[in-house]
């Protein structure tokens, strides 16, 4: 008997000095409280985690634009696109090196597009298009 309270003794001993709730008296329920804490914190982490990723634009979502010029033999197409957060630019229209010219056959000034974009040695490429018919 008296090992048996040796043993728990420093044990309650410990608990007591290192938890602030449990001077309260009521073991149980400040294990719940703590509980009950962690879930109210995780599940607000996990709401304010949820949000900035449906919040934060990467660089494989799909921009909106309208072809305004084509240039073939610079390798260049200028859009009139919409506000493009990940590479820091405002609604407007901006001039894109392409990539691929087999995206730009059968495509004119005034088509409605939709594209990716990214900026690869200070420039800004333009990595894929869609044409969306009107």
């Amino acid at each position: 008997m008296a090992r048996d309270e040796q043993t728990k003794t420093p044990f309650r001993a410990t608990l007591e000095t290192c938890s602030p709730l449990s001077q309260r008296g009521n073991l149980a329920m400040d294990t719940l409280h703590l509980t009950r804490r962690k879930w109210v914190v995780g599940f607000g982490l996990a709401l304010v985690a949820t949000a900035a990723c449906i919040a934060e634009p990467s660089a494989s979502d799909f921009i909106s634009g309208r072809i305004v010029k084509i240039d073939h033999e610079a390798g260049k197409i200028t859009l009139q696109h919409d506000a493009i957060p990940y590479l820091h630019l405002r609604a407007g229209t901006t001039t894109f090196r392409f990539v691929e010219a087999k995206w730009l056959i059968g495509r004119r000034d005034g088509d409605r597009v939709r594209f990716q974009a990214d900026r690869f040695d200070l420039s800004l490429r333009m990595t894929a298009l869609i044409y969306v018919p009107s």
